[in-house]
């Protein structure tokens, strides 16, 4: 229902529509869904799309507060060659991704976001950006490194 609205150019419709159930334990899940179906209809089409879909679904989801984690979480469930789809109907690199959740303290999501930087940027940014974010952990109360695995990558990955 959110994509027809959206593809009618009802945002508002669609925003409010959505805004009813955001209070929902799965409402993450589903905008998480509906990016990435978008993305997978728009990445894999054979013929140019006229009017393509994907930028209105990524301002869509940006209005709401788990815009970083959506993105970062579809972006990790796709393939890597749809990435750069995304991200230019994004108007962002994935480094702006990571920065911007760095600067609102959601180091679990920037956390996550380091694979993505892994395959996207150069092993010289991978590695300042692991720099950056491990005097973070220890400013804030969240921790992003609950998981040993992602601790460990930190420290000993190039």
């Amino acid at each position: 229902l959110l994509k027809d609205l959206l593809r009618k150019n009802l945002s508002d419709v669609a925003f409010d529509l959505a805004s009813a159930y955001q209070h929902l334990p799965y409402f993450q899940h589903i905008l998480e869904l509906l990016l990435h179906q978008v993305l997978e209809e728009e990445a894999t089409s054979k013929y140019p799309i006229p009017d393509p879909l994907l930028p209105q679904v990524t301002a869509f989801i940006e209005q709401f507060p788990h815009f970083l984690d959506v993105v970062v979480q579809c972006t990790r469930k796709t393939e890597v060659t749809w990435w750069r789809h995304l991200f230019c109907a994004l108007g962002r690199r994935p480094k702006d991704i990571f920065d911007h959740a760095i600067s609102l303290e959601q180091l679990a999501t920037a956390a996550s976001c380091l694979v993505i930087l892994q395959n996207s940027e150069t092993q010289a940014t991978c590695k300042q950006v692991k720099i950056n974010i491990f005097p973070c952990h220890f400013a804030t109360s969240e921790s992003a490194f609950g998981n040993v695995d992602l601790f460990t990558y930190i420290l000993i990955e190039p």
